[in-house]
This record gives structure tokens, sequence and C-alpha cells, in this order.
């Protein structure tokens, strides 16, 4: 990356994140259970993070929004791993506007409290 360029916002998080830890990025890395060069790659904003979102935001103990919001941010269940994160299907109502949504995931706190505000306005809609 050439200095007139802008590095993704990710990737100054990740830096952000890497300074204020104040640990080596190989002992990150280490801690996140990435090799050096796969952490360098994230950090200097040549690869992007998607498969290894988690394990930073695990790390540096922040939201992956916090990192990466254009990210998905839905984790399985470690003690469902063959489970689909979730599942979507025919509304019990019938009405083919609708659709029944089933989540098997673990979410962070923010994220299950957007979710229910919206299923919230969603029935009070449908109660109108």
């Amino acid at each position: 990356m050439t200095e007139d360029q802008t590095l993704p916002y990710w990737a100054q998080r990740i830096q952000e994140l890497t300074e204020r830890s104040g640990l080596a990025q190989a002992e990150l890395a280490r801690r996140s259970g990435l090799t050096r060069d796969a952490f360098n790659r994230y950090h200097s904003g040549r690869t992007r993070p998607p498969d290894k979102l988690l394990a930073l935001a695990d790390l540096f103990a922040v939201h992956p929004n916090d990192i990466d919001p254009d990210a998905v941010t839905l984790r399985k269940r470690s003690d469902a791993r063959s489970a689909e994160p979730y599942r979507v299907g025919k509304a019990s109502n019938g009405n083919p506007d609708f659709v029944h949504l089933q989540l098997n995931v673990d979410l962070h706190i923010s994220a299950m409290s957007q979710i229910l505000e919206i299923v919230n306005e969603e029935i009070r809609r449908a109660e109108v």
C-alpha cells in the first residue's frame, strides 16, 4: 500500500487496538490463534479478516462491529457446530409478505437489543 492510499477502516481499527494493547504483533497473533504473517496482513490492510474477525474481536475485547461494521456478526453456538446459525421459513400466518425467522446464535448484547427492537416494532405493526 502506498503512502497516498488510505487504509480501510478495519485496518485502522486493528492498528489502533494493537497500539492500545501495548503488545507486540507476534504476541497478539499468538493470543488470537493467528500466524504472525496473517495478523500483519490484517494490520497493514492487505487482507480483510472476515474469517478471523471474531478471534480479533475477542482478542481486543470489542464487538466485531467495532473493528469492521460491514461484517456479519452472527456467531454459531459452539455447542451446536452443525446447526445453522439461522433459518428462514414460511410465516405461520400464511402471508407471503412475512417470514418465520429462527436464530441459533450467540450475539453480542447490543446486536440482540437491535434485533429485539425490530421484532417488537414488527409485532406492534402487525397488531394495528
